[in-house]
């Protein structure tokens, strides 16, 4: 099953892509999935994504989310500034 990731803020950088398409095991994928898949191709340790923001299709979701076929994953770190 495949899913496109869109990275956002400094992630695009540590992926070195705004948006990348894993391939995930159909076994009932979540976003938790997608996560692991993220943090180890980028080696980006799992709990630096604790507070990232995730989103499916535009809507915001947790990471027991269950994912589609052809769904857009948008990981989006915490933005500060004034």
């Amino acid at each position: 099953m495949k899913v496109e990731v869109e990275f956002m803020g400094y992630l695009k950088s540590a992926a070195k892509a705004e948006r990348l398409e894993y391939e995930l095991a159909p076994s009932a994928p979540t976003v938790r999935h997608v996560i692991e898949e993220v943090a180890w191709g980028i080696e980006m340790p799992l709990d630096r994504f604790d507070w990232i923001a995730v989103l499916v299709d535009d809507e915001l979701v947790g990471p027991s989310h269950p994912l589609r076929e052809g769904d857009v994953v948008s990981l989006l770190p915490p933005v500060s500034g004034g």
